[in-house]
């Protein structure tokens, strides 16, 4: 792993022991299944070639790119205790949005736009229509 992500990896792992190192190459991968077989399948964090902080869901569509490695925690820890959800909007079959809210009513309604919002516990997923 190259030093930015060899040092993400010790910090995070760290601060998250549960955290599964699947790095391959230069750029590091973790992974937490989720233990409650909720449909959010679990959070992947990945480092890329321009050192950016990307989280995501086992569902398609769903990368985030965090703004630093504080926010990248702050994400992880909001999820984990179910306070931060995850949002993909599909609109006529095709994806149209990801994004992180901390209430559903804090997604923005567009036209014929199906949101799927998921939950670290899979206790507050729901499906939105408008």
């Amino acid at each position: 792993m190259n030093p930015f992500s060899s040092s993400l990896a010790a910090k995070l792992t760290e601060h998250f022991p549960l955290l599964e190192d699947q790095s391959e190459g230069d750029y590091m991968t973790l992974v937490l299944p989720n233990p409650n077989k909720a449909d959010i399948g679990g959070l992947v964090i990945q480092t890329s070639e321009d050192n950016e902080l990307w989280i995501r869901i086992f569902p398609g569509h769903s990368a985030y790119l965090a703004d630093s490695e504080d926010n990248l925690i702050s994400i992880i820890n909001g999820v984990l205790n179910d306070e931060i959800f995850w949002v993909i909007g599909w609109k006529n079959e095709e994806w149209f949005e990801t994004s992180l809210v901390y209430a559903t009513e804090d997604i923005e309604a567009a036209p014929d736009v199906m949101h799927y919002v998921f939950s670290w516990s899979g206790e507050k997923d729901v499906t939105i229509t408008t």
